[in-house]
């Protein structure tokens, strides 16, 4: 008797164990996940590289700032990855900035202004720089006579 309800016991248990292990590893996997691909590090480690002042390490801080803008969510993809309009700000900022004083690249510059634009971000911030405010204001007045943003490129 005492065995027969130490197996029927047993048996019940582990009905519980397969799901709580399954419910326990889906949870772990999220966690991984979420700290793993979390835009907030990836965003400290490229301003961690913005900041050196190096002109590799700022390529590559470009380089992942695109990436940034860029990706969505994995999940919705109607989403971006990074949210924030402060931080999408601060990117585009800083990539047109890359553009018009390192690079050199008008063209480049244009298009991730056209493309902060069309996130409905129009005040961004250049400080004092009268080059980047003229380019700024010049690209906007020029977005504001066209229409259609995609033929300024042309």
């Amino acid at each position: 008797m005492l065995l027969n309800l130490s197996t029927r016991f047993a048996s019940r248990s582990s009905g519980f164990v397969f799901p709580l292990l399954l419910v326990g590893l889906a949870l772990t996997g999220w966690l991984v996940y979420r700290n793993w691909y979390d835009p907030a590090k990836a965003l400290e480690r490229a301003d961690l590289m913005w900041d050196s002042g190096d002109s590799r390490e700022r390529v590559a801080a470009v380089r992942e700032y695109k990436y940034l803008l860029r990706k969505t969510d994995p999940f919705e993809a109607r989403l971006f990855w990074l949210k924030g309009e402060t931080k999408r700000k601060l990117l585009y900022q800083k990539i047109i900035e890359y553009h018009i004083k390192y690079d050199a690249s008008q063209s480049d510059a244009r298009e991730w202004l056209i493309k902060a634009w069309s996130e409905n971000l129009r005040d961004l911030n250049f400080g004092n720089d009268e080059e980047l405010n003229r380019f700024w204001k010049e690209e906007t007045e020029r977005i504001k006579k066209n229409r259609d943003p995609y033929q300024l490129g042309q």
